[in-house]
């Protein structure tokens, strides 16, 4: 979301005042009319979801935190204002069980390799679906005498934040069910995707 356009409503709700000027119960009423439950003859639109309010008192939280550390402010009059998110039941996801896990991977033998691999990689590593289907030869290296998934960017590959690039070892089921052997197959290729993917 452009920061700009959220400041610019937070600007409207509070008004165009000196930073300074801002104290604890402003923050809150700019808090309470962003999430519905204070109605504001200046701010007429409907209200945000709590985690988009949350995203607003974030970001004027770091101003008044920027201003104290630059001797601006002595406090930040909108530091603890988040709200509370409930978790619904219907919002909640349900893990897989011992037993649904072994009926998933029950029925991936004998599937297309990528119906197969994708999956139980996933499922092994805890890497996104992105990261698995994007994938190739020269992704699986050996380190220290640990073969291991080199997660890195790549052309065909926009890894989520940086700290997504990581060395992550290969579970000994998965060498057992005969991956390394299959990406071995693959190596020929070694810069291609390594399920065929374009």
């Amino acid at each position: 979301r452009d920061f700009k356009y959220m400041f610019a409503i937070m600007v409207k709700i509070i008004g165009n005042r000196e930073v300074i000027q801002i104290d604890r119960k402003q923050c809150t009423d700019c808090r309470d009319v962003l999430s519905g439950t204070t109605r504001s003859a200046i701010y007429t639109k409907k209200a945000y979801h709590p985690k988009t309010v949350n995203m607003f008192m974030t970001l004027l939280s770091s101003l008044f935190k920027w201003g104290v550390r630059c001797g601006y402010l002595t406090h930040n009059p909108a530091e603890g204002l988040l709200l509370t998110l409930a978790t619904h039941v219907d919002e909640e996801r349900k893990a897989f069980s011992c037993e649904d896990l072994k009926l998933i991977t029950h029925h991936l033998h004998g599937e297309e390799p990528h119906r197969r691999w994708i999956p139980i990689i996933a499922m092994y590593t805890g890497m996104r679906l992105e990261e698995v289907c994007s994938l190739r030869p020269d992704s699986f290296i050996v380190s220290d005498t640990v073969k291991c998934i080199h997660l890195v960017e790549h052309a065909e590959s926009s890894l989520k934040t940086k700290s997504s690039s990581r060395l992550i070892p290969l579970h000994d089921d998965l060498l057992a069910m005969g991956l390394w052997e299959y990406v071995l197959g693959k190596s020929l290729f070694p810069k291609d995707n390594l399920w065929g993917f374009r």
